[in-house]
């Protein structure tokens, strides 16, 4: 089968990459005969070979507002070459528009995936301005997708509620190969422990983007900090809000409690898991949370706000701690039990592994997505 997918991505450019997005998209290309990517990203990047089958293709936009035109117009020469089945896009938004227009004049099938937790979400609708147009566009795209994934079960039931027909909604999480996160390198990972000597490792994993709110767990740590000084946060990750939140940090009075790692490698993640003692996750619209699964698999608990998708991976008291949305002091409340008590943490990090173990496995979910390509396009 020949699929086309449309992404927002860039490290399937060679670029920003956090985590296995590479791999993974390697693995897809496995069952396909060809699977092209257009990736959304601004002028001054390449196209990129991933696999002998997979290919990446940027738009390299003079501004964001031409997203929609270049990866359309790119879209269409790819169709000439290749007459694609399948078009898949990485949200329900301008990706899914560009989808849909592309699948609409070639009569391809059309798959959206919900990356987030946008619907029926108050906090995630107050972000940014322009949220409540894209909460239309999603509506119009999932009313006219073939088939649309979602990352929790959560989420397919918002949907469902929204008027989405139930019977092309699946449940199929982002696979996560449990088994190459659960082998750290013990050298390295006593290395970077030893770097902060006396202190917890507090870890956050994720793009610099406003929806992942760190501000609110720095807020927190403000309030930490003067109960439980020895701590340090490591913040692994790139975005455009960087240079803004490593400012707020200073600003808060928390320069000597945070470090901002920047990108990292996925192998040299896993070292980072194993080294520190929870993570903790401060988003407004998680709709999976990959990096808790990820963490449970080094045996580490997670602290995180209640979105959709936290509930469908933590269970509150038992694999990790829930707070609020938006809710600082619960979230520095959740903190303080872990660096309080470490037993409870590790406990709680022992039972995180068991539960994904049980539930989360990357190469059935691998199958399940390559099985809902097929089962479309049949």
């Amino acid at each position: 089968m020949k699929v086309l997918m449309i992404s927002l991505d860039k490290g399937l450019l060679g670029k920003g990459q956090l985590g296995d997005v590479v791999s993974r998209h390697a693995e897809y290309g496995q069952y396909a005969k060809k699977l092209d990517i257009i990736v959304f990203s601004r002028v001054g990047f390449n196209f990129n070979q991933i696999s002998p089958t997979v290919f990446a293709y940027p738009t390299n936009s003079a501004n964001k507002f031409l997203y929609l035109v270049d990866a359309y117009k790119i879209g269409c020469r790819l169709f000439k070459k290749d007459n694609y089945q399948l078009v898949v896009t990485q949200a329900p938004f301008i990706t899914g528009l560009a989808g849909w227009f592309l699948a609409k004049k070639f009569k391809a099938k059309l798959l959206v995936h919900y990356h987030g937790d946008y619907v029926k979400n108050k906090q995630w609708l107050k972000e940014k301005w322009y949220n409540f147009l894209l909460v239309y566009i999603a509506r119009f795209i999932s009313r006219r997708a073939d088939g649309i994934r979602v990352m929790s079960q959560g989420i397919k039931n918002k949907l469902i509620e929204s008027g989405i027909q139930a019977e092309k909604i699946r449940v199929i999480s982002t696979p996560v190969s449990l088994v190459k996160c659960g082998r750290w390198d013990e050298k390295a990972a006593a290395e970077l422990k030893s770097q902060y000597p006396g202190k917890k490792i507090i870890l956050f994993v994720g793009r610099l983007e406003k929806e992942k709110n760190l501000p609110l767990l720095l807020r927190a740590l403000g309030t930490v900090k003067n109960i439980y000084p020895n701590f340090i946060l490591l913040v692994i990750g790139d975005g455009r809000l960087k240079e803004e939140w490593s400012d707020f940090a200073k600003n808060s009075g928390l320069a000597g409690w945070v470090k901002f790692i920047g990108q990292i490698e996925h192998e040299d993640l896993v070292n980072y898991y194993a080294a520190c003692d929870f993570i903790v996750n401060s988003s407004t619209s998680e709709s999976f949370g990959k990096i808790f699964v990820e963490a449970a698999a080094c045996d580490k608990p997670a602290i995180a706000t209640s979105t959709t998708g936290s509930r469908e991976i933590i269970i509150d008291g038992q694999t990790g701690l829930l707070s609020p949305l938006g809710d600082s002091p619960a979230l520095a409340k959740n903190i303080l039990r872990f660096l309080n008590n470490p037993a409870l943490a590790q406990n709680m990090g022992r039972a995180a592994k068991e539960s994904v173990s049980k539930r989360f496995d990357g190469g059935i979910n691998t199958r399940e997505i390559i099985n809902f390509w097929r089962e479309l396009i049949s």
